[in-house]
């Protein structure tokens, strides 16, 4: 539900970094060696600067194939050599990860291991993939919220309520939706359940 254009996705992915106590950037665009470059989410820990391509598919069982890796191994070697403006000083970008809400294929693991790519998925690296860390970190997005509609979820995304966290921190939100106090206190408990 973070989708269908993925601007959402970016966004919780950003947060779930920011978790992992990265500093992040997101919806930025570069010139790079031979063409300009949108990047969705750039880290940043230690000196090390990240791009994130995030790859978001509305159907459980849509998978991220070769071409994505292949596609962002050209889009990042474009970048790489530049120093941009960005966190506050000239950096170069390092490294790049691809983050996708599903699986990715054997051959899009294999090119990415092959390349040097970073890849993360549901599943992906084993015991380490984005349901693991959600779950430890308890970083939910407000989307997995029942006790809400769809509409009033999208409401909540457009007001950059992106986690469960990100309610709890601004809970006057739900009021600007006009829910009763009633649904209010039943939000609240299903958010502070997860």
């Amino acid at each position: 539900a973070l989708g269908p254009a993925g601007f959402y996705f970016e966004k919780y992915i950003s947060k779930i970094h920011e978790s992992l106590d990265y500093k992040t950037l997101i919806n930025l665009t570069f010139e790079g060696k031979c063409v300009s470059h949108e990047v969705d989410v750039l880290l940043l820990k230690g000196d090390v600067v990240t791009m994130i391509e995030c790859k978001f598919h509305s159907g459980i069982e849509a998978k991220t194939d070769v071409k994505v890796p292949m596609y962002i191994l050209s889009r990042f070697n474009d970048l790489k050599e530049r120093k941009y403006k960005i966190f506050g000083q000239l950096r170069l970008i390092n490294s790049c990860l691809i983050v996708t809400n599903n699986k990715f294929t054997e051959d899009a693991l294999t090119f990415a291991k092959c390349s040097g790519l970073k890849m993360l998925s549901w599943d992906y690296p084993p015991q380490n993939g984005l349901r693991e860390i959600i779950d430890r970190l308890k970083i939910y997005p407000i989307t997995c919220l029942t006790r809400l509609t769809l509409n009033e979820k999208e409401q909540l995304l457009v007001g950059n309520i992106i986690t469960i966290k990100d309610l709890l921190a601004e809970k006057n939100w739900l009021e600007t939706l006009q829910l009763s106090k009633t649904r209010i206190n039943r939000v609240l408990t299903e958010a502070n359940q997860l």
